[in-house]
This record gives C-alpha cells, structure tokens and sequence, in this order.
C-alpha cells in the first residue's frame, strides 16, 4: 500500500533551495520514496528511470547531495543529505525533513475517510509497533548491560549514519562478546537473525554489514556456507570485549543463514 510522505515546512529555508532545481527534486524523491530508516533501494538508473530525469541529471545531483554542505543548517554529517551504501542510498536526517504525524490525519480527512476507518487504522499501527517495539527490546536493553564503550569503540559509533546502523553496531558487539566469552576468536553473523533482532530487511543488514567491513569494524573470518553456516566475523576495533552477557544474546539457532 502506498503511503503519504509528510513534509517539513522549513525546508524551504534551508540552503537546499540554493542548489539547482534538478537537485531540489531528486531529493524530494527520495525523501517520498525512503522507509522509516532513510534507506531507497536502488541503482542510478533505476531510480532516474523511476524519478523521470534523465541519468546525467540524477548522477550531478546525487554529487550534490553527498557532499558536504558549509552552509547547512545541520552540522550533523557535515551538511550531506544522502549516504551511499550497498543496495542504495540513504537519506541522512531524514526525521529532521519529514512532517509530524497530524498531516497524515489531514490527509485522510480530505480523502474522505470515515473516522471510524481512521481510528481502526490507528489501532491497527499501534500493534505493529508494539510488535516492533517487544521485537527490539534486547537491543534497548544492550545500552543498559554494556559496559563503557573503548574509546576506539565510541569513535567508530558516533560517527555511523544511522541509528540502524548503531543498534547493529550494539548488536554485533554482543553476539562478538558472546563468542569471545566461549573462547571463540569469531561470531558467526546470520543475516536473517540480524533482520528480524532488527526488525529490518535483509538489504538493510547487508548494506550495514558491507558498511561496518569497509570502515573496519568487522573483518569476515570465514564466507557462508549455503544452508551449512553463516558467515563468520571478528569484532577488528579496540575494545572492551567481554562483556557481561546471557545466553540471550546467542543467535536463534533456526534461523537459516544468510
């Protein structure tokens, strides 16, 4: 189902408008076509194809976009609005450029939706996040029984785009602390296992884990083996490594690898 996409007003005064129009659109596509973590799927092409701009055009505004910006209102990220990672890109602050929730209500009123249709679409979302909000609650609880990150450990968090990317940081750290707490030099990774701890798709994780190799977080010690084993990894940054775990923190055993 399609959804609406909100939109913040004071975009408009941000110095985005100082970037050509081609630009300007660009990234209010992505902005329409982002999912609640800032991640769009795609390559160049097949997103200029669907925007309806020619490549040329798409290629000097996503150069645009993922160059620093001196005159940004945000220093976060230096000013870029777009990261490019495996499978696609994502939109930086995204939370910052999208609307509140009231649009949506607005929306609907002027589409002529019942009340009542409006107030069973609620419910129906509160469960879905709720479903989320128990599926993530071992992530939650990570920063609460991790000891003090190392400071190599706090360098490499802060600066990762995304707050998906941090909870996987977390969450890899953990199942690294887990095999380590074994005797074992490295964890094995099942993306599958990581998707649903997440409540994310596989492209996520696997853009997130070719993200964490390139900025030497993690180092693959043994490739997947097809419906065998997942792929193993060692945790390559400074740390503090053991840390207090449970059994908890182990991956589900029945998840197939990937």
């Amino acid at each position: 189902m399609k959804n609406w996409t909100s939109l913040h007003s004071s975009i408009v005064q941000s110095s985005l408008m100082e970037t050509p129009v081609s630009t300007r659109y660009v990234f209010l596509m992505f902005l329409s076509q982002s999912d609640s973590t800032g991640f769009v799927q795609g390559t160049a092409q097949s997103l200029a194809r669907m925007f309806n701009i020619p490549l040329d055009d798409f290629r000097a505004a996503i150069e645009v976009l993922e160059g620093p910006d001196a005159d940004s209102r945000s220093p976060e990220h230096e000013g870029r609005r777009l990261q490019k990672i495996q499978g696609g890109w994502m939109v930086l602050m995204r939370k910052k450029y999208r609307g509140n929730s009231l649009y949506g209500k607005a929306v609907s009123s002027l589409n002529g939706k019942h009340p009542q249709e409006e107030d069973s679409n609620s419910k129906r979302e509160s469960k879905i996040h709720k479903g989320k909000d128990q599926s993530q609650s071992s992530i939650s609880n990570t920063n609460s029984i991790s000891e003090e990150l190392h400071p190599s450990e706090q360098r490499e968090y802060e600066a990762l785009p995304t707050e998906l990317h941090r909870k996987a940081f977390m969450l890899f750290r953990r199942w690294a602390a887990f095999s380590e707490g074994k005797g074992e030099p490295d964890f094995p990774l099942a993306q599958s296992a990581a998707a649903k701890e997440l409540s994310c798709s596989q492209g996520h994780i696997s853009g997130i884990v070719a993200d964490f190799k390139a900025r030497a977080i993690i180092e693959m010690t043994k490739e997947m083996q097809f419906k065998q084993s997942s792929a193993r990894y060692r945790w390559a940054i400074e740390t503090t490594l053991p840390i207090p775990v449970s059994d908890t923190d182990q991956q589900p055993d029945d998840d197939l690898p990937f």
